[in-house]
């Protein structure tokens, strides 16, 4: 039971650290265009999220042993206590973060990949990429005034 205790905390303050993080990486990706922070933020990000990965590892081979498929199991199977208790409230409160950790990850990647889609059109613009044959008017069998610079990058 004890170990089982250990490894929600473990899991929640893990849990709970990372969301953090995430909060300030969407920040920097929000106020800085130039990408500045970002390789630190995600440096401190990057083994948090393994060592949550880790002790959710760790959870499972432990439920595996008691021979639960969920947490909720577990618990429903211990005797009544303290110690229930606390695990009782343990879930809970993952049951809280998990779901806000998970959006804080899926609206940094967001943030992440529209940051990737500016800086490739700057890219384009500084190296003056050309402009492909589908600006050319319908009909002409040649383009005319081929335009040295794209006015908009094709992915976007």
């Amino acid at each position: 039971m004890q170990t089982m205790v250990q490894l929600l905390q473990q899991q929640l303050r893990q849990v709970n650290a990372a969301t953090q993080q995430l909060a300030v990486l969407a920040d920097i990706l929000k106020t800085h265009s130039n990408g500045q922070g970002v390789r630190e933020a995600t440096a401190v990000l990057e083994p948090l999220l393994s060592q949550l990965e880790a002790t959710a590892r760790q959870q499972e081979a432990y439920l595996q042993g008691a021979g639960c498929e969920t947490a909720a199991d577990w618990l429903a199977a211990q005797p009544q206590g303290e110690a229930r208790q606390l695990a009782g409230r343990l879930l809970a409160a993952l049951g809280v973060l998990q779901p806000r950790m998970r959006q804080a990850l899926q609206s940094t990647r967001q943030l992440l990949r529209q940051s990737n889609n500016y800086i490739t059109f700057h890219i384009n613009v500084m190296n003056q990429a050309q402009a492909s044959d589908t600006y050319a008017p319908p009909g002409a069998a040649t383009v005319e005034n081929r335009r040295g610079v794209r006015m908009f990058d094709a992915n976007v």
